[in-house]
């Protein structure tokens, strides 16, 4: 994604985006927010770098009416001073409820050493955990 993506003021529809999170300022949740027509899937990397649930509500992931996938990523150590903090940022980026749910597999949850907590609800078509 190009830097100052909230710039592109002639954009209509983005479609299959992934953003990348930038703790020092190039990408950041307002860039994303003010991506209206965004369509289909959207992930959003390094999380990490959110700082709280009001950077995460820049977003502004409720508005996002067409996204159909959603992928959110932590990668390396996170920032959050806890786990009540990621949960806040993950609260204030869940989209509207048009995401198709097709998933039949879960990765195994065994190998996920700082996984606390898991909560899994309708999710009638799982069929497989590793």
């Amino acid at each position: 994604m190009p830097f100052h993506l909230s710039k592109l003021k002639s954009l209509d529809v983005l479609v299959g985006a992934k953003f990348l999170i930038s703790g020092c300022g190039s990408l950041r949740m307002e860039d994303l927010g003010e991506l209206h027509n965004l369509y289909g899937s959207l992930s959003i990397l390094e999380l990490q770098n959110v700082v709280d649930r009001r950077e995460a509500l820049k977003a502004k992931m409720n508005e996002k009416n067409h996204v159909e996938k959603l992928s959110l990523e932590w990668s390396g150590s996170s920032t959050a001073d806890n786990s009540q903090t990621e949960r806040d940022i993950l609260d204030e980026l869940c989209p509207r409820t048009n995401i198709k749910k097709d998933c039949d597999s879960l990765p195994a949850l065994g190998q996920l050493r700082y996984l606390k907590f898991l909560s899994i609800r309708e999710m009638h078509g799982i069929t497989e955990v590793t």
